[in-house]
């Protein structure tokens, strides 16, 4: 059985955005405020990161993130690896580097010269690389490429990388047993929908950035629309802007479809939330 903590579930702005008045942002309810999007996944001794997002210190004071056994980024845009700097806490407690997963450089036509992937984790964060752990005060991660079709292994996870289009920079999702993790996505390959929805899947997690169209973001009827394709026992979405106020919305959703929230604690197989407030042990 495997845990999956909602450490985020916001856009890069966050809920609420700054300096808004709108319902969502003036909103009381815990569930209409959000982070930046990550998940936590535990399974046995294994802990594993998805995506280290600005909000990463307070998430893991929250939650209490003691370890983490590796980290795997879906890209490289700022509200997802701003959080590396602050892995250096972990580094000292736990004495040693931390493995982190990222794709190579792709080659996009429609942008030449731009930074993808590890290219731009390493622009931005040269010094955390060839670092010993616990010294000089930085962060320590030894680099694993993602290749396409080939899985990743995490202790005793088996991690299979999912070909994204996040507009048209190339980005990751990932499979790990019964649970799916895609986000930012704005196109979805035939083959990876087919790799997902023809094998038994409990928990699908999904953008769904806003209600009205996004050139680089599903919204929520597309999402909706892609959910249904995969077929998931249950689909939570996330990256949740202002846009949607989650009580109103969650009201209008399919019988298995839910609104992600901060703190929501899922299990795969018996398909069970936890609870909305549990703290990791």
């Amino acid at each position: 059985m495997m845990t999956v903590t909602f450490l985020g579930t916001g856009t890069s702005d966050g809920v609420p955005l700054i300096a808004c008045s709108c319902t969502t942002c003036q909103s009381q309810s815990s569930k209409n405020r959000r982070l930046r999007a990550s998940v936590l996944v535990q399974d046995g001794q294994s802990c594993v990161l998805i995506d280290a997002s600005s909000d990463f210190r307070e998430q893991a004071l929250k939650y209490n993130i003691q370890k983490l056994d590796a980290i795997l980024f879906t890209h490289a845009d700022a509200d997802h690896i701003s959080g590396i700097p602050e892995l250096r806490a972990l580094n000292w407690s736990m004495k040693q580097t931390i493995d982190i997963y990222a794709q190579k450089h792709r080659h996009v036509p429609t942008q030449p010269g731009t930074l993808w992937g590890i290219d731009m984790i390493y622009h931005q964060y040269y010094y955390a690389f060839n670092n010993e752990a616990g010294k000089k005060g930085r962060p320590s991660l030894l680099y694993h490429p993602i290749i396409l079709n080939q899985d990743i292994m995490v202790n005793s996870l088996i991690i299979e990388p999912l070909e994204i289009f996040h507009g048209s920079m190339p980005i990751v999702g990932f499979r790990i047993e019964d649970f799916a993790y895609i986000t930012d996505a704005s196109t979805i390959p035939e083959e990876t929908i087919y790799r997902l929805a023809n094998r038994n899947l409990d928990i699908l997690v999904l953008n769904a950035v806003r209600l009205t169209p996004h050139p680089r973001h599903f919204h929520l009827d597309q999402a909706m629309e892609i959910a249904k394709m995969i077929g998931a026992k249950t689909t939570y979405f996330t990256h949740i802007s202002h846009d949607i106020e989650h009580e109103k919305i969650s009201a209008i959703l399919p019988e298995n479809m839910f609104l992600a929230y901060d703190g929501l604690i899922v299990q795969t197989r018996e398909n069970t939330v936890i609870s909305s407030s549990s703290k990791r042990k």
